[in-house]
């Protein structure tokens, strides 16, 4: 019994951390679009300078999920 919820919660992870995984990467793309598309525009600024500061976030929410990952399936 302890076994088949264990693989359940497991599996409820899993799916969870692929939901954020997909969320995150889409957040960047369009960030990493919307970056491009502004220095296009203009050199610098307060939005250029905006959008990197997120695209930075976002990239270390990306970091710290896979480090999380890799913890919980390598031990």
């Amino acid at each position: 019994m302890y076994r088949q919820v264990a693989s359940l919660i497991g599996l409820q992870l899993v799916t969870s951390f692929i939901s954020v995984a997909k969320t995150l990467s889409g957040q960047r793309e369009t960030t990493q679009r919307q970056l491009n598309a502004e220095k296009r525009k203009q050199s610098d600024g307060p939005l250029v300078e905006s959008l990197k500061k997120r695209l930075a976030v976002t990239l270390e929410h990306i970091t710290h999920l896979e480090e999380l990952m890799r913890k919980i399936f390598s031990g």
